[in-house]
């Protein structure tokens, strides 16, 4: 027996709070609401427009007049050739592999959408299932042409930058933030990816972490990822599965309810809170303090990880 907690239990597990004069925009792309808050009303549509441009690159499941874009890549055996935007972000993706211990793998992309497929119809996959998509992404690899700017999937696996495409954009936002001197902003990308400035005063934003008993972080000029089971969570056979997957295992069971991740550079949040929900607590820890960020992690509605210098309060 299956059940679907996507329309039962809100997708968020972030809320921010704010105080003083902003100007705000609230756009759609990446399947979710962008609500932008900023200090300048005429920033707000070349923050949009930043937006718009990477969800245009990142989308794997159409295509666009005049650009490729990862959908592009994912249908082509010749080299294609990049926007210098995307085969920048691009690069830093394949950087991520190697950060990651491969535990970031975006060849993961015919895995996933199978996972998604099945589990929409009740159903999970069988171990054969599983190590054919595992062999098919391990014999893959991604050919970078640094002159000409051109990628190419050498192998039958495909892209799937989930774990990466919200947060390299809010990178770029924050990198307009800073080129243009703003400091009072708040970027809220679903929830599940926040980038920060500070209030009118100064003073730290409150972001609430919801299932946690009203608890909540103070935090300023960070940006916070999250990666869970709820915006994504199915019960079948009294097991829990998610869109979240192991590129090791090919399995869809992450090992807690949700992930946080606390740092400057909102790609690095954005990829190690959906790595995270696969390590273990010590893996964990040597992450955070190799990279100097912060970190919680909960399971069953409970904290059972914090880092020491993270501290959580209550409404």
């Amino acid at each position: 027996m299956k059940k679907s907690y996507l329309l039962i239990i809100p997708a968020l597990l972030l809320s921010s709070c704010q105080q003083g004069k902003m100007f705000s925009k609230t756009s759609y792309y990446f399947d979710t609401f962008i609500n932008i808050n900023n200090e300048s009303e005429q920033s707000l549509k070349e923050i949009d427009h930043i937006f718009k441009k990477y969800h245009q690159y990142f989308d794997n499941n159409q295509s666009y007049e005049g650009i490729n874009n990862i959908y592009t890549i994912n249908h082509s055996d010749v080299p294609v050739v990049l926007d210098y935007e995307l085969y920048d972000a691009l690069k830093t993706m394949d950087d991520y592999i190697g950060i990651t211990n491969g535990y970031f793998n975006p060849l993961i992309g015919n895995l996933s959408s199978l996972w998604k497929s099945r589990l929409s119809k009740d159903q999970i996959l069988n171990e054969e299932e599983i190590n054919v998509l595992l062999n098919e992404m391990n014999n893959s690899s991604l050919i970078f042409n640094d002159e000409e700017k051109s990628i190419l999937i050498n192998g039958n696996a495909s892209l799937d930058l989930g774990a990466f495409a919200k947060g390299y954009t809010l990178y770029i936002v924050n990198q307009y933030m800073i080129d243009n001197n703003f400091n009072h902003y708040l970027i809220d990308a679903g929830n599940s990816s926040i980038l920060l400035g500070e209030k009118n005063n100064a003073q730290k934003y409150k972001v609430g972490i919801k299932y946690l008993n009203n608890s909540y972080i103070e935090i300023k000029n960070s940006s916070v990822g999250t990666s869970g089971i709820y915006e994504q969570l199915f019960e079948i056979d009294n097991k829990i599965y998610s869109h979240i997957i192991n590129p090791f295992t090919g399995d869809a069971k992450p090992n807690y309810d949700f992930v946080v991740v606390i740092d400057e550079d909102p790609t690095l949040t954005d990829v190690f809170s959906t790595v995270f929900m696969n390590l273990t607590i010590e893996e964990i820890k040597q992450y955070e303090q190799l990279f100097d960020i912060q970190t919680l992690v909960s399971k069953d509605h409970q904290i059972i990880y914090q880092s020491s210098s993270l501290e959580v309060k209550t409404y």
